[in-house]
């Protein structure tokens, strides 16, 4: 019997996969992907590492400050650019074209 191959599955059409095909044999699927091995090494019977989960959780937590800190700079950075707007615009008369410095 010939093998089917079907392209790229996922839950719609318009998202990417990282699974590029299948090839199904005897009622068996075969995934063919990039991270095929991540996937492998994942899905063990045993489970994931406990060292592996600990070092993820305090990877997540270090992000997570990360994100917290260029937010809040973000926050401050567009302060700024409000407040440079706003003295820029009131330094300008009305009729008067403002002289735009690089």
């Amino acid at each position: 019997m010939p093998a089917k191959r079907g392209a790229h599955i996922s839950g719609s059409e318009h998202q990417s996969s990282s699974i590029q095909s299948t090839t199904q044999r005897n009622g068996q699927v075969q995934l063919t992907a990039p991270y095929i091995g991540f996937i492998k090494k994942h899905m063990q019977a045993e489970g994931p590492d406990p060292a592996e989960v600990e070092a993820m959780k305090v990877e997540l937590a270090e992000l997570r400050q990360k994100v917290e800190l260029l937010e809040a700079e973000n926050m401050e950075l567009k302060r700024g650019l409000n407040t440079a707007a706003q003295s820029h615009t009131t330094s300008t008369a009305p009729g008067q074209t403002p002289i735009e410095t690089s």
